[in-house]
């Protein structure tokens, strides 16, 4: 019992350690050392035992790595703190899952061979992150490819394989350190493999150089407590326009961001506030808005307008992927008194828009992931057309200083993915310029009020990635089970065998 006990204690510890790979601390080492030490540690082990050590490993790692969600539940109106932390220790072993089935799955179908165990492993893992994105669950959060982010040479494979086909290389990477020691010359020689595949595959999706054309990001500065505030509203649309009435930049037909929900309001109501945004604007301007919208039935939606010099609005795109528990609230009168209510954009449900994601412009179209949106992998495969860049409006002052670099990670993953640069506009920070091979152009920091001007980064060729979208999928569901059916035939003929031996003798 004490050596069952102490072994989930090292799980657990290991799992806190796997979650420093994440932002902000960006530690792709420690990381990668405690995913070899999670293969090391349950090495003899048979499926159920390995089940329940997974558990504990992931389950530590999701608890360190969403250490900001019980701050969204703070920041609510009244703040629910016990269901912040409730949440939190109910979605931490539900996400845990995505990793414990897939390994004790191997184990279990997969025969003693170590390669063919590593091998289903790995595809089922990453199997896991994709039913993770795409199931009832919804949360692409954190995909473990992330932890490559700060390492160029290898993250860049993302725009052939995916961030799930980056997660698949390295749970293989990390399974094969922990056999370089019984076959240093074979195991060297896969790893040295895997490593120079990477690079080559992301040798083409190096950043072109930017265009002439000028963009600018304003960032407010709001703070959440006062954002649905009703005698602070107009004050704060005030922000923005004098932030942008500010522009220091004389370049013509500039392309303007605000951040998601800027204009607290429904757009379509005030119409003062349209003419105040075309006397901002200069001729050739074009502004694209985070504001609340209405839909043919009424219902509130998370919109962003583009509205031109004259103060018109040209398009409006309503957002389609919402945020459970706080765009809506699934089961809601089941879980009205754990108090998890709607915390953003605004009081009420939204509805999801049912529009392509992307916005037509003279120099080419804009496509719009707002927030929660950009999160989802194949999300870029959703275009009727290849967009020039993509525009994610976003309000991060729900999640503090450990959500906000998280969540500024997948919009790098989505420009690597579709080879598209992002233009990520913040309530409070991290607003950046994200070149279309995921690095940084430029950015404003968490908890300043700015505007951050420079040139958009131009687009690359269509990624590898962008054209096949979730066909990728397929590749892995083979990786699963052809080594699983392989091994058990195998067996099978082996058993099949020794029977006609024994019957013979």
């Amino acid at each position: 019992m004490f050596r069952r006990t102490s072994r989930l204690l090292i799980a657990a510890i290991l799992g806190t350690i796997a979650a420093q790979g994440f932002a902000p601390a960006n530690a792709t080492v420690l990381s990668l050392a405690s995913l070899s030490g999670l293969f090391y540690l349950i090495r003899h082990d048979r499926a159920a035992p390995i089940f329940w050590i997974v558990t504990a490993y992931a389950g530590a790692m999701w608890i360190v790595a969403l250490r900001w969600l019980p701050r969204a539940f703070v920041m609510m109106d009244p703040p629910a703190v016990t269901a912040g932390w409730l949440a939190l220790v109910a979605l931490s072993p539900i996400l845990s899952l995505f990793w414990s089935v897939p390994f004790a799955l191997a184990r279990r179908y997969a025969n003693r061979n170590h390669g063919t165990q590593l091998l289903a492993t790995s595809s089922l893992l990453a199997l896991g992150e994709w039913a993770r994105s795409t199931t009832i669950i919804g949360f692409a959060w954190n995909p473990l490819g992330a932890i490559w982010l700060d390492v160029p040479a290898i993250v860049r494979s993302a725009s052939v394989i995916g961030i799930t086909g980056l997660s698949f290389g390295t749970v293989l990477a990390a399974g094969l350190v922990l056999q370089i020691a019984g076959h240093p010359r074979r195991v060297g020689a896969s790893l040295g493999f895997i490593g120079a595949l990477a690079i080559l595959l992301g040798r083409s999706s190096v950043a072109p150089p930017d265009t002439a054309q000028q963009v600018a990001l304003i960032q407010g500065n709001i703070p959440q407590r006062v954002k649905w505030d009703e005698n602070r509203l107009d004050e704060q649309v005030d922000i923005y326009l004098g932030l942008t009435a500010g522009i220091s930049s004389t370049a013509p037909d500039m392309r303007i961001f605000w951040p998601e929900a800027a204009i607290p309001y429904v757009l379509e109501d005030r119409k003062a506030v349209l003419d105040e945004i075309g006397k901002t604007l200069r001729t050739g301007d074009m502004l694209f808005a985070g504001a609340l919208g209405r839909d043919a039935d009424g219902h509130y939606a998370n919109s962003v307008y583009l509205i031109d010099a004259s103060g018109r609005v040209r398009n409006r795109y309503d957002k389609r992927i919402l945020v459970p528990f706080g765009e809506y609230v699934p089961f809601e009168s089941l879980l009205e008194a754990l108090r998890l209510a709607r915390y953003a954009p605004g009081r009420d449900a939204l509805a999801p828009g049912a529009a392509i994601p992307a916005i037509p412009l003279a120099d080419g179209e804009a496509g719009v992931a707002i927030c929660f949106e950009a999160t989802f992998p194949g999300f870029g495969s959703g275009f009727t057309a290849r967009p020039a860049y993509i525009v994610n409006p976003t309000n991060d002052a729900w999640f503090g200083p450990a959500g906000a670099p998280q969540h500024l990670a997948q919009a790098r993953i989505r420009a690597l993915e579709n080879g598209l640069p992002v233009l990520r506009a913040t309530q409070t920070g991290i607003s950046a310029i994200i070149r279309s091979d995921g690095s940084i152009a430029g950015h404003l920091e968490s908890g300043v009020r700015g505007v951050l001007v420079g040139r958009l980064p131009a687009a690359a060729q269509a990624t590898v990635f962008s054209k096949i979208g979730a066909g990728y999928v397929l590749v892995f569901l083979v990786g699963s089970f052809g080594p699983i059916l392989a091994s058990r035939r195998r067996n099978a003929v082996r058993q099949g065998r020794w029977n006609f031996r024994r019957k013979r003798e």
